[in-house]
Order: structure tokens, then C-alpha cells, then sequence
């Protein structure tokens, strides 16, 4: 679910002319990450963080 919360925002983040940086990973820490860069120059940043949501 997390994954495929931050995989799926991506591609519409990107098709928007951000600039995919990094693909989606799960960092170490157990964090869902994804890097974009806007066509304003500003980095943005999907994050799935486990251990903030209430489960």
C-alpha cells in the first residue's frame, strides 16, 4: 500500500514537467520516498512515513 501510495503520485507529479530524480525506494529507516524536481527549479519530495500515521 505505502509503495504503491508514492509510486502512483509520481507519474502525475512528473507528466505535470517535474523531473523525476530518484525512483521510488524504501529508505533503511522503513520511509517510501520519491524525488522530483519542478520546472520552478523546487525540489519536491513524496514521502510515505510509516511510524506518523496512526496504525
Amino acid at each position: 500500500m505505502k509503495i504503491l501510495f508514492v509510486a502512483g503520485v509520481a507519474p502525475v507529479v512528473r507528466d505535470a514537467k517535474a523531473r523525476l530524480l530518484t525512483g521510488v525506494k524504501t529508505e533503511p529507516w522503513g520511509q517510501v520516498v520519491a524525488r522530483l524536481l519542478s520546472p520552478e527549479g523546487l525540489l519536491l519530495g513524496l514521502t510515505y512515513t510509516p511510524w506518523m500515521r496512526g496504525q
